[in-house]
């Protein structure tokens, strides 16, 4: 429970703005913490310079540093709860040490303090830091927080890190050059590199998710080292995919191989189940394995170190439809739908190329086909497939594009001597086309893809420049008409 401020709270409240408007710049902590009655904390500021700890409660106290010497605020609180406690320096006043272990800590915030060297705050429940401008930081351990992240990236000065116990995914240490202790074990850190660290005397970082490849770099440069075991993030593949661990197959100079060991259930993995060539596994089993491996060429104390992976097979994917299909500048007629196979584009003014994008429904299915396309003057057709996961189900997309409609296609409404209605039809519509009347000719409907489905020829003798077609038994769709010379889009629905 947060308690309110009382009044000497918001006395402070308009002093932090007051000084804030001012341009002048102080350090300034602040920190929340869970208080039951008594809390403490050291820190330590020149001798002489002088600050406040104003602990949330409407109380305040004044304090003097004494150089190296650590300072002890502590207050009794009347009620147990959550406090916010502001610890403000005077001008020329900085903070260099702050130790706050165990001490319940919700949150801190330490990003007004640049000259800050040390930092402790281990054992608490803080699940967000910010050192970033802490640059003068040579020290920092906040071992057992509930941090998913941490950069130091700007924290170029350190010479020990303690950051273990935490769910930190990613560290980078590559530009600590004076980092002397690295205590990063128990996170989920995925990679480490520590090519650069030469002074690294001291690595931990046993329970993380590195490779072989990292933590042979690491004994590389390390003197003493706890890389332990560690376990990569699981994978799931399909029955018959490839689960390369290529990179991780051979260490050292002359080559030390790696050995891998699988494992079904605890028990060693039938020969019959997969097949390994150089780290990479092909399974031909379904079922939950453990790949573990491990190489000599890793120096760790205590060895060795390992890195295991669960792998999960599964029967694959036989999906082979797109969940969209697009092209650039135009509409597909009709509407995409996955279970619809043949569209037709009509382009108003020619262009060379056009760009499809075709997207699966299923990610590890394969398309061929989409892309830029280079198109003719007249009708193209272009086929995409795509192939299901298990590399043998596949399903074709048709897309016929009419390049310059202008040129040929003409539309219903815009066709002086050609008129049909209904367009769109549910099945019978008629043909106004006194041009044919006088001349004789044939009447064809085609489908997107070219294929011819009716021809009529009205006879010459026919006066009437009205002639009803009836395509009722086509299924619904675009097709398209040839009469008189051009070509007329013509709808079924």
């Amino acid at each position: 429970m947060k308690r309110i401020l009382t009044f000497k709270g918001l006395i402070l409240g308009v002093c932090l703005w007051a000084y804030g408007v001012s341009g002048v710049s102080q350090d300034t902590i602040t920190f929340e913490w869970a208080a039951v009655d008594y809390k403490s904390f050291e820190i330590q500021a020149a001798n002489g310079e002088s600050f406040t700890v104003h602990w949330g409660d409407g109380n305040s106290d004044p304090y003097t540093g004494a150089g190296s010497s650590n300072i002890t605020p502590n207050h009794l609180y009347a009620t147990a709860g959550d406090y916010t406690v502001v610890v403000i320096g005077d001008v020329s006043c900085r903070f260099i040490y702050l130790n706050c272990i165990n001490a319940s800590l919700i949150s801190l915030d330490v990003s007004e303090n640049a000259a800050l060297e040390r930092l402790y705050c281990y054992y608490n429940s803080i699940s967000s830091l910010d050192v970033s401008n802490c640059t003068a930081l040579t020290y920092l351990d906040c071992t057992g927080n509930a941090l998913s992240s941490l950069d130091v990236s700007d924290n170029t000065a350190l010479e020990e890190l303690h950051c273990s116990g935490n769910s930190i995914n990613s560290l980078d240490v590559s530009n600590h050059t004076a980092l002397v202790y690295l205590h990063c074990y128990n996170n989920s850190i995925i990679s480490l590199k520590v090519n650069n660290n030469a002074v690294l005397n001291g690595l931990v970082c046993f329970n993380n998710h590195l490779p072989l490849s990292d933590l042979y770099a690491a004994s590389l440069i390390a003197y003493g080292k706890e890389l332990g075991q560690q376990t990569l993030l699981p994978q799931t593949v399909a029955i018959g995919k490839v689960v390369d661990f290529s990179t991780q197959a051979k260490f050292g100079t002359p080559d030390t191989a790696t050995v891998f060991v699988v494992t079904q259930n605890g028990l060693p993995a039938s020969a019959s189940d997969y097949t390994e060539a150089n780290g990479v596994f092909t399974f031909h089993t379904i079922g939950n394995y453990t790949i573990t491996m491990t190489n000599d060429a890793i120096i760790s104390v205590p060895a060795p170190a390992e890195v295991s992976v669960d792998i999960t097979v599964r029967e694959a994917n036989t999906d082979a439809s797109l969940s969209d299909l697009t092209v650039s500048g135009a509409d597909l007629n009709p509407a995409f739908s996955s279970t619809h196979y043949e569209y037709a584009v009509c382009l108003e003014t020619a262009v060379r190329s056009i760009a499809l994008t075709a997207t699966p429904n299923d990610p590890n299915a394969t398309v061929i086909g989409d892309g830029q396309q280079q198109l003719n003057t007249d009708t193209n057709v272009i086929i995409i497939t795509v192939t299901a996961e298990d590399g043998i189900t596949t399903q074709d997309y048709i897309v016929t594009i009419i390049n310059g409609c202008n040129t040929g296609i003409v539309e219903t409404q815009h066709a002086t001597s050609l008129r049909i209605y209904p367009n769109p039809t549910s099945g019978k519509f008629s043909v106004v086309s006194y041009q044919l009347s006088e001349m004789g000719g044939e009447i064809e409907v085609f489908d997107v893809v070219g294929r011819k489905l009716l021809s009529h020829t009205p006879l010459t003798s026919h006066s009437s420049p009205l002639i009803e077609i009836d395509i009722s038994h086509l299924a619904n769709g675009l097709y398209f008409l040839k009469i008189d010379g051009k070509t007329v889009k013509v709808v079924k629905e």
